[in-house]
């Protein structure tokens, strides 16, 4: 369903990556430690769940929205677009932190738990340098690295034209096989995940309309890219490279269909409340679920409930719902306290 270009916000996206969100905490809550769960158990939710293929959806996303964001305000310089990036991105960071900190020092020890709450290591935290407090953070830590990148290659885009991203892509595909590219120089981040970035301005770009036939055949294919590879791929850093550049190019084929046919009934079901809701509390979920996984891998007795015969399947999907049961109201708030401002914000700054 494409928005007209003026509004430049496009509802069932911002519901697809609540979806991706919902994955990625699901993913995380059905695999709880000393839970032994079959071979068959976690290749399903490999391929059913995905929740790391749906950071690099993330990705996608973000090129495609900052590309759309850019575009309505053609003048804007990068200071000001790196701050409201950043006011975007930091204070969710922060406010996830305020609460998981306290909960690992009354902790001290266990599952999550980090062992070392050096006033260092905190602060590092709260700017990005460190992201070991929240495992999740390390995809904040690529968002924040792809502002001067997503900046240079609209202003690219400008000058030269279409042509400028495609020749990005190809350069940053290209640099996914380098070691040094892939480890981030010695700094801890990988760039690999820098083209899906590029991929989603390309879609934003040109997006593409597709009979329906075509549309169907692409997103079968689409959804094959996605969720196969990590199946069929070993744990190999070559096929690290693979996978997140699979991933992305059926993310960005993928968001095509989802603005473009309006026709793809399946869609419709982006357009439902609860899609929509998770939408919008999309990346407070996706920072403060963890909270939930420290609360419950140690302090909910589920490893009780399966030496008493209560099958571990049935265990992970009861972790996966009382996961959503505590995140949500707590993601809700920090969405409609500290997101909204945050992005109002933002805008004001032009």
């Amino acid at each position: 369903m494409l928005i007209p270009r003026e509004s430049e916000f496009y509802p069932r996206l911002e519901a697809l990556r609540g979806m991706a969100a919902v994955c990625v905490a699901a993913m995380h809550a059905a695999h709880p430690p000393d839970l032994p769960v079959s071979d068959l158990l976690s290749r399903a939710v490999a391929i059913i769940l995905n929740g790391q293929g749906a950071v690099n959806f993330f990705f996608v996303l973000s090129g495609f929205v900052l590309s759309a964001s850019l575009a309505s305000t053609a003048s804007t310089g990068f200071a000001r677009f790196a701050g409201r990036r950043l006011l975007r991105l930091l204070p969710a960071i922060w406010i996830s932190l305020a609460i998981l900190i306290p909960v690992y020092a009354h902790l001290k020890a266990g599952a999550l738990v980090p062992s070392n709450l050096s006033a260092r290591r905190i602060v590092e935290n709260l700017l990005l340098v460190d992201t070991s407090l929240n495992g999740l953070m390390w995809s904040i830590q690529v968002e924040a690295v792809a502002i001067p990148l997503v900046y240079l290659l609209h202003r690219l885009k400008l000058a030269i034209g279409g042509s400028a991203l495609i020749i990005s892509a190809a350069i940053l595909f290209a640099l996914s096989f380098d070691n040094r590219w892939a480890a981030g120089f010695g700094y801890g981040v990988s760039l690999t995940p820098l083209l899906a970035f590029a991929l989603g301005m390309i879609v934003y770009r040109y997006r593409p309309h597709y009979s329906s036939t075509m549309t169907w055949c692409l997103l079968v294919i689409s959804a094959a890219l996605f969720c196969l590879p990590r199946l069929f791929l070993g744990t190999s850093a070559s096929d690290y490279r693979w996978i997140t550049i699979l991933e992305s190019i059926a993310s960005a084929s993928l968001i095509s269909i989802v603005i473009c046919e309006s026709r793809l009934k399946m869609a419709a079901f982006l357009d439902r409340t609860i899609p929509r809701f998770y939408g919008r509390i999309s990346y407070s979920l996706y920072l403060l679920h963890p909270l939930a996984l420290v609360a419950l891998f140690n302090r909910f007795p589920y490893r009780s409930l399966y030496e008493g015969g209560m099958p571990a399947t049935a265990v992970s999907a009861l972790l996966v719902l009382l996961t959503f049961a505590m995140t949500t109201p707590v993601a809700w708030l920090t969405w409609k306290l500290i997101e909204r401002p945050g992005i109002r914000l933002g805008r004001a700054m032009g």
